[in-house]
């Protein structure tokens, strides 16, 4: 799956394909239950300081 990342980062650069269209803008971890319910294409959620969680 990783081997079609970077044809898909030039396809998304060239401009042949929106990646707008299969994604949702991300969303804030807190909004987390309110945001669910609601139709999204794929949910991104993020912290609100943007820092990656933490490893298990």
């Amino acid at each position: 799956m990783r081997d079609h990342i970077p044809d898909a980062l030039d396809l998304a650069r060239s401009g042949a394909v929106d990646p707008a269209r299969v994604i949702s803008p991300a969303l804030d971890r807190e909004r987390l239950p309110e945001a669910l319910p609601e139709k999204h294409l794929k949910p991104v959620f993020v912290r609100a300081d943007g820092r990656p969680r933490p490893a298990p």
